[in-house]
């Protein structure tokens, strides 16, 4: 689980997110991103990066905002 959730951490910073953090337990998985998540457009770009990083399905996956 720690290389998944290094490449999605890698893979969702190179696509400008400046921070992010990512933790999968089991069939979940729980991404931490500096940036505005209520822009539908930047949710999904996270949400399909965990999804096909994680293994796990897109209704697994938990995506906070850490945006000030």
């Amino acid at each position: 689980n720690i290389l998944k959730e290094t490449n999605i951490e890698s893979l969702i910073e190179a696509k400008g997110f400046t921070e992010c953090v990512a933790y999968i337990n089991g069939e979940s998985c729980t991404v931490v991103v500096n940036g505005d998540m209520e822009d539908e457009r930047n949710a999904l770009i996270v949400r399909d990066i965990a999804v096909s990083e994680s293994g796990v399905s897109a209704e697994n996956v938990k995506i906070i905002s850490a945006a000030k």
